[in-house]
Formats: structure tokens, sequence, C-alpha cells
């Protein structure tokens, strides 16, 4: 189960940590040109897709899914097929009550079973393959499986993910996929990272991509002259506020001396008057 806010995984290198993070990868972006692992396989080797799988004779192909609980006790699920051969494309699936899948204007149907390994593995041990877990999910629980092939289809997928309120990102647009790719296999890492240190985050989550680490450092280079700027302006912001307070006083103390000098002349004006007039009378 994942925690709606955060899921953490603990545990020793071997263990599968990275893989499950590689699972999630393929499940949201199953295409071969963009999922990259997080670390090698056990061989040390980089781990490829087809090597998830295990190696035996009765094996072909693996699944991978997620129960998406999309209101109280009502689920979607997505997954991924994961055949054992480079030959054959990874296909993502998803998996409503309703059958019409094409529909835009019309949201997928929740059901209310919680699938589990169990239900895409026969009696006898054998693992369906897609044909066979179309037709037994619907005779089981009366739900249907839609598997998209072609890229053109897979966009399909995504644009279900999408509308479905399952990502909130629309991975239709090739600089959206990369980018969340990106992400995804950055965390997958099994990277010492310290969080105080720039250059370790920045190697973290661009590694050898020199196009996003360029632009990360253009829009740093913006956001410094941006910081730059924002301090003069807030440094001439002060002294314009100072020189203001400055001249609101001069001018408090310019209206006091003209209020002083009329009193001063209008008293002297009065007292003068006032000896005129006693000089006359004498």
């Amino acid at each position: 189960m994942l925690h709606s806010v955060r899921t953490d995984f603990t545990g020793n290198n071997g263990l599968g940590k990275s893989l499950i993070a590689d699972l999630l990868q393929l499940i949201f972006v199953p295409l071969r040109d963009e999922w990259k692992p997080g670390t090698e396989g056990l061989d040390k080797e980089e781990r490829k897709i087809e090597t998830i799988p295990l190696e035996r004779d009765w094996i072909s192909h693996a699944y991978c899914f997620l129960n998406i609980e999309k209101a109280k006790g009502k689920f979607l699920t997505i997954g991924v097929y994961i055949p054992r051969t480079s030959r054959v494309p990874v296909r993502p699936f998803i998996i409503q009550q309703g059958e019409d899948f094409e529909n835009k204007k019309i949201l997928l149907k929740p059901f209310e079973q919680i699938l589990t390994s169990s239900d895409f593995i026969a009696e006898n041990l054998h693992i369906y393959d897609l044909i066979e877990l179309k037709r037994n999910f619907y005779k089981k629980y009366q739900i249907h499986l839609k598997d998209f092939y072609q890229r053109e289809q897979v966009n399909e997928y995504f644009d279900l993910l999408f509308k479905n309120h399952i990502l909130p990102i629309d991975l239709t647009k090739e600089t959206n996929l990369k980018s969340f790719a990106k992400v995804l296999q950055s965390f997958s890492k099994a990277k010492t990272l310290k969080i105080t240190d720039s250059k370790s985050l920045q190697n973290f989550l661009f590694e050898d991509d020199e196009d996003i680490k360029t632009t990360f450092d253009n829009q740093k280079e913006t956001l410094n002259q941006h910081i730059k700027n924002f301090h003069r302006a807030d440094q001439e912001i002060k002294t314009l506020e100072e020189k203001q307070k400055k001249l609101s006083q001069l001018k408090t103390t310019h209206y006091n001396y003209i209020k002083a000098k009329e009193s001063y002349l209008s008293k002297n004006a009065h007292l003068l008057s006032k000896k005129s007039d006693d000089a006359l009378k004498a």
C-alpha cells in the first residue's frame, strides 16, 4: 500500500528498492527509449527491461500493476506487460469496469475488487498472456482490460491517465514525458545525495543530461540576476524613501518658518501702527 502523502522503502543494498522505482517508472513511462534503470542489475551490468522477469524456461513475460483507489472501495488498475525479449514491445494496460476506452468524454469506471498477483496466474502457475488475462478478468469479475501496443496507442494510455486524474501531467506532450521520466529516474538512483551541496543535487537530478543542466544553469544565472536587480532596486527604494522623509521634514520646517515669519511681520505691523497712532494723538 502506498500512502497518499509519502511512502519510504528501506533496506540493505540488493534487496530491490531501486527495482520498485524502476517498475513504477515502467508503468508510467512504458517506452524502451525513455526508460532508464536507477541502478545496475545483480551482475553489475545495466538493468534491461527484458531481464526483469525471472529467467525460467516456463516464464516468457511478467506483469507489474498498481491498484488506484479512485473513491472509497472503488479501484482502477494500471500496469504493464513485460516481455523477456527485446523483440516484443512493453505494453501498458488499464483495467476498468466499463468497456468503453475510446470515448474521451466518459471517465473510466472503477470496480470494487482489489486485484492481486494471483489474478494474473492460473492454477497450474501458468502466467496468463494478455488474451487469456482479458478473458479471465471478464469471466471472474466482469471487468475489462485494454492494452496499448504502438506509440500512438501509448499516447492514448497517457491521455487516459491524465484525463482520469491518475497523473497530474499530460505525457502526450514530448517535453512533459521526458521531464517526468527524468524525475522518476533521478529518484531511483542509488546515489548519495547531499542536500546541502548544490553540486551534489545537480549531479543527482541531471546526471548526464547536458541539455537539462544547461537550461538549469541558464535559469540559475537569470534568477541570480533578478536577485541582484531586486537588491539594487530595494536599496534605491530605501534611498528614495529616506530622501522623501527628509524632504517632508524640510517642507514642514519651511512651513513653520513661513508661519512664524507671517506672525512676526503681522505683530510688527500692528506695533508700528500703534506707535504711529500714538504719535499723531500727541
